[in-house]
């Protein structure tokens, strides 16, 4: 089902002021809808369309879907723009009333993106102020929106209509812990001549990824980023056009995380580092199945340990800890809408008080709940995208799966070979450099006995009792440390 079967003529129904949400995944027709069926109707009634976007390349993709379709009455902008206005005191919304329809398109932007654009607010506060318009919320993964509306404009009721997205195209769902095995893994996709999409959440990780593979790929970044120069402009149009891209790798960061597509049966791999789920989700997106072809898709994502979560939990409890003690906050008086310095989280309000983002607030308290999740069972992280993807095969860390072959080959190299002091077998453990659950590095072979049961290992260290001859011919009682093969 599509999303213009789903609401069938219901848009006949909506009124002025109404917020709609429509909730669905990638390819499922939201754009399509607002370009052929809304655009449509609304142009009967001489009504005009707002089109707003987060994205730059987005933008330019949705303006060449218009100008196809000879469509003349929407009218494309970015979210930034409106921002931009209100910091210039510009807080005027008789605009927005000229529209009928807002649309307000990858919703979630005002959200994800608020942690690091505290700006975010501002714009959707302007678009809701506007009475006339119907505001119409699209996403994939929009829940957090529609919560945030629900508590801070509980006297707006909200139309609801969701579909629900189909991951069984995923072939296969791995993970990579480690840079090393990203890069192992990309040198495979080269030669094996595989085209692939490759998304980076750091803008200098995902350059210097394209540096290493450049003969084979193209490289997206933001328009405010430093590596922005390397970006080759006409192969963003030459892509944006044909949905298409020619090099064997589209090496990416979050640039590309929305509305955009890619429609090609050649790719057939997605890499994706990306922490945030919602991210994750809108990046998967990007990959557009072809009409009518049994397309599969292998996906290689970054898994997060303990310790580089709980980097990004501690700062999300620090945002959930002042918002908390957000009344406490002394009101200051400043002439111009400007953060504070302290934390973006707060401003002031141009008058007398210390206003509060909650945008900002609600998306950090989101992340403090997931982070926690994560952290609190064994592969967090792996088992949440498993969950979001409904993929029930077992998920293998490629680092994992090389360190296993290392370890066997070690085993393999010193089966059976006898030592007659611990300091003299312990070389064995101490080339394995195995580390348990705490990441220090086992010494003792018990220890090591139960991490290799654990990994189904069939060796174990066996310490029993033997006897020597000195070099005078003396007989004397000896442990011996013997590493053997179990059945």
């Amino acid at each position: 089902m599509k999303v213009t079967d789903l609401i069938k003529k219901e848009y006949l129904t909506w009124k002025s002021g109404d917020i709609v949400s429509l909730s669905a995944g990638t390819g499922s027709g939201k754009t399509y809808f607002v370009i052929n069926v809304l655009a449509k109707h609304a142009k009967e009634n001489n009504e005009l369309i707002l089109y707003l976007v987060p994205r730059t390349k987005l933008k330019k993709q949705i303006l060449t879907r218009l100008k196809k379709a000879g469509v003349t009455n929407i009218e494309v902008k970015m979210y930034q723009a409106i921002e931009h206005s209100i910091l210039h005191s510009e807080n005027d919304t008789s605009w927005l009333q000229a529209y009928k329809y807002i649309i307000c398109d990858e919703s979630h932007y005002f959200t994800n993106d608020a942690l690091f654009n505290a700006n975010t607010e501002d714009s959707l506060k302007l678009i809701l102020s506007a009475s006339n318009p119907i505001t119409l919320l699209m996403s994939a993964t929009g829940e957090l929106l529609i919560k945030y509306i629900e508590k801070f404009y509980s006297s707006r009721s909200i139309k609801e209509y969701s579909l629900l997205s189909d991951y069984s195209y995923i072939k296969k769902l791995s993970a990579y812990q480690s840079e090393e095995q990203l890069y192992a893994s990309v040198e495979w996709l080269v030669a094996n001549n595989k085209k692939s999409i490759i998304f980076i959440q750091s803008d200098k990780k995902a350059y210097e990824l394209y540096s290493k593979f450049k003969d084979d790929a193209m490289f997206v970044c933001g328009v405010s980023s430093k590596y922005k120069r390397y970006v080759d402009e006409y192969q963003i149009e030459q892509m944006i056009e044909n949905e298409k891209f020619e090099t064997l790798l589209l090496i990416t960061t979050a640039a590309l995380d929305v509305g955009f597509n890619i429609e090609d049966i050649e790719v057939q791999h997605i890499v994706i580092d990306m922490l945030d789920t919602d991210t994750f989700i809108q990046c998967l997106g990007r990959k557009r199945l072809v009409p009518g072809a049994d397309e599969k898709v292998n996906v290689l994502f970054q898994n997060y340990n303990n310790n580089q979560i709980g980097g990004k939990l501690s700062m999300a409890q620090k945002n959930v800890s002042l918002g908390k003690q957000y009344y406490k906050v002394k009101a200051a008086k400043t002439e111009k809408h400007q953060r504070m310095s302290l934390n973006n989280m707060f401003y002031y309000d141009g008058e007398s008080d210390v206003q509060i983002n909650n945008m900002i607030y609600v998306k950090s308290a989101l992340n403090v709940s997931r982070f926690k999740r994560y952290i609190e069972q064994p592969k967090g992280f792996i088992k949440e995208i498993q969950k979001l993807l409904g993929y029930e095969d077992k998920v293998y860390v490629l680092d994992d799966l090389q360190d296993r072959q290392r370890e066997l080959n070690i085993l393999q190299k010193y089966e059976g070979v006898v030592y007659y002091s611990s300091k003299e077998a312990k070389v064995i453990l101490q080339e394995l450099n195995i580390k348990n659950a705490h990441y220090k590095v086992i010494k003792d072979f018990s220890e090591a006995n139960k991490i290799f049961a654990e990994r189904q290992y069939p060796y174990e260290f066996i310490v029993s009792k033997g006897y020597i001859t000195d070099d005078i011919g003396k007989r004397k009682q000896k442990r011996i440390y013997t590493l053997c093969k179990t059945k």
